[in-house]
């Protein structure tokens, strides 16, 4: 072998080992609340799959763009067996959305968000030149429930952070899937279309503070559940309603003190294994 194709090669390997050693990667998490098992995966924004011990189970938020990022998501659902029932939008913004025709495709689940959100959604099917969005199987509303294997969710209606913005209450389980409605460090953006800053405020005292100061928070922004101090967050509403910057500059400290400490008051508590 002449001295060029030993170079050739030499480079060839090269390559191949950076490559190797540069494989992107994604940050998972797996929990256990009560029956409910939640694996996490983190592109970019929280993709949840949701399901317990009749192998049945849903999407929430597909935000993979990548294909890796596609296939890690596939690989895990097959090798678990998990049936996907229901593929969840908890609201229309792109990150949040941009998986979902793989999954329809590959999985042959129900598409379900709230009908608020169609205006949005359709805009982005529109201006994205790269991802399809297939339309909506169910609009979901306020107060319907999305059952699932042995489990029931109960759909919340709370925009401000979107349009079409949904939570999902699990009673049984003691749980909310917020999406974008919390932040891990603060609440929900209000400066995108159709965001509305005294509207989320509202939605969430009104409807997630009466829930029970033990119910679990995921947001999709946060690979750890939170448990948060509903009454001091109340206050502060009250106080700072007039002050949004300081308001949400508490709720900061407030959220990433909680996360700190939530795995481990989760496991003596038993929520979370």
């Amino acid at each position: 072998m002449n001295d060029k194709k030993v170079f050739n090669l030499l480079g060839l390997v090269f390559i191949i080992a950076f490559i190797s050693c540069n494989r992107p990667c994604v940050d998972t998490k797996e929990i256990t609340a009560n029956e409910l098992n939640i694996k996490i995966f983190d592109f970019n924004v929280n993709t949840l799959v949701c399901y317990d011990i009749t192998k049945n189970g849903v999407i929430v938020d597909p935000g993979m763009r990548a294909i890796w990022e596609q296939k890690i998501l596939l690989d895990f659902i097959t090798k678990e067996n998990i049936a996907i029932k229901y593929i969840i939008n908890t609201h229309p913004h792109s990150d949040h959305i941009s998986g979902n025709a793989f999954c329809v495709q590959n999985f042959k689940a129900l598409l379900i968000a709230h009908e608020e959100g169609l205006p949005l959604y359709n805009n982005v099917a529109i201006n994205d030149t790269v991802f399809i969005y297939p339309k909506y199987d169910i609009l979901i509303n306020e107060d319907d429930s999305l059952t699932f294997g042995n489990q029931i969710w109960k759909a919340i209606y709370a925009p401000g952070h979107a349009d079409g913005s949904i939570c999902f209450y699990d009673k049984k389980n003691k749980l909310v899937i917020v999406g974008d409605v919390l932040f891990a460090g603060s609440i929900g953006r209000t400066d995108f279309p159709t965001g509305n800053l005294q509207q989320l405020i509202q939605n969430i005292s009104d409807k997630l503070f009466p829930l029970g100061d033990d119910v679990l928070l995921f947001p999709d922004m946060q690979k750890q559940p939170l448990l948060v101090m509903k009454r001091c967050i109340t206050l502060i509403f009250e106080l700072c309603f007039g002050c949004p910057f300081f308001c949400l500059q508490f709720l900061q400290s407030l959220f990433v003190s909680g996360a700190e400490n939530s795995e481990e008051r989760l496991v003596e508590n038993g929520r979370v294994a």
